[in-house]
């Protein structure tokens, strides 16, 4: 007990480059000394709890002109976030169905999953209070978002349902608020890459373990949780969000083989790209559209020819997606009929950049070619 309580203490150690390595070597330790955990009810949640903190931060990648110490310094922390995860998987290999004594019925491996996802939500998800904070946190919000995803897959039916279920009501309420209350406040909650790195951890997770016994019965709170912040998001500025959140339902409706309706809020955005002129060339065939809204949730005052241009490009790739979702359903011609109608509007409008209208063009007859075949 003295040894496992000592590395304990090790993992908790202060941020500085000594104890940096002190938890290297006490995170290399934890796996070999993880079936001992069993002799004492709180060393497990402790030790859970401990690696949770080390996994669940942001590490931000180290800028080109930076020197070779803070390299080091940032793959050694990164990999300090891959060992805790190592170091964490052990643990609950051995100590999963163990009650937490403060938690009433509450096992470990379900103290583990919730333990991570707040801390992910707070101190990962929630480090992007502005765009360029966020950009610096995206690296770190992928490997713990990977993190989670497999730790869910290896977890217990139960364990993973309760904690998950939990996550995404949570999700569902601040929508509800927002929604009912239209307040600034709350509608920046939802609006905000918090909310989005926490709805796209779960549309991964459900992907990940979308059989019915698992996850599955979560596709449908998590796609209407989507839909609502989707209704929030109605401005024009808006539009990088929307794409965002309509590629996380398509990927739930690829995983979980269901039906999702997400044309709307697609040709909406492509209405929005069709105004505002620009539809002149530059002699090479018309604006750049090549413009990456990636790593933006708001477009703001970009509403020039090019910046339409590269969203009205997402917002068809992402319609030729839901396309080739649901290619093979009987209800496609009747599905097809209102984005065909839409596509081939905007590629006689005037207005609109002369790619996004070739493009258009061509989406339209690989549309009209689908519905035709069903």
């Amino acid at each position: 007990r003295s040894v496992l309580v000592g590395l304990l203490k090790a993992l908790k150690g202060d941020d500085a480059e000594r104890a940096t390595r002190l938890r290297v070597v006490a995170l290399e330790a934890v796996a070999p000394w993880a079936p001992w955990l069993v002799v004492d009810a709180n060393l497990a949640p402790r030790t859970c709890r401990a690696l949770c903190g080390l996994l669940c931060r942001v590490v931000e990648p180290a800028p080109e002109e930076a020197d070779e110490e803070r390299v080091a310094m940032v793959a050694r922390e990164t990999r300090l976030q891959r060992d805790a995860v190592a170091a964490l998987r052990a643990v609950l290999a051995h100590t999963r169905a163990l009650a937490v004594d403060a938690r009433g019925d509450e096992t470990v491996e379900a103290h583990a999953l919730r333990r991570c996802y707040a801390a992910f939500a707070r101190d990962v998800a929630g480090r992007g209070a502005s765009a360029q904070k966020a950009r610096k946190a995206f690296a770190s919000v992928a490997l713990v978002q990977d993190a989670l995803v497999g730790l869910y897959a290896d977890a217990g039916a139960d364990a993973a349902y309760r904690t998950a279920f939990v996550a995404v009501r949570q999700l569902a309420l601040k929508v509800r608020s927002a929604l009912a209350t239209r307040a600034p406040d709350d509608v920046a909650q939802v609006l905000s890459w918090k909310f989005l790195h926490c709805a796209r951890l779960w549309a991964r997770c459900v992907c990940g373990n979308a059989a019915p016994e698992r996850l599955g019965e979560l596709a449908f709170p998590l796609c209407q949780t989507l839909f609502g912040a989707l209704e929030l998001a109605a401005a024009p500025s808006k539009a990088p969000f929307r794409l965002h959140c309509v590629r996380c339902l398509h990927d739930v409706a690829a995983a979980t083989e269901c039906f999702v309706p997400t044309t709307k809020p697609l040709l909406a955005t492509l209405d929005e790209c069709s105004r505002g002129g620009g539809g002149g060339g530059d002699g090479r065939g018309g604006v750049d559209d090549g413009g990456d809204f990636g790593g933006e949730l708001d477009c703001g005052d970009k509403r020039d020819a090019s910046a339409r241009a590269s969203l009205g490009r997402e917002a068809l790739e992402q319609l030729l997606d839901f396309l080739e979702l649901h290619r093979y359903a009987p209800a496609l011609p009747e599905l097809a009929l209102v984005p065909l109608v839409a596509l081939k509007k905007l590629a006689k409008e005037p207005r609109c950049p002369q790619k996004l209208r070739a493009r258009a063009k061509a989406a339209a007859a690989t549309l009209e070619s689908a519905a035709d075949a069903a």
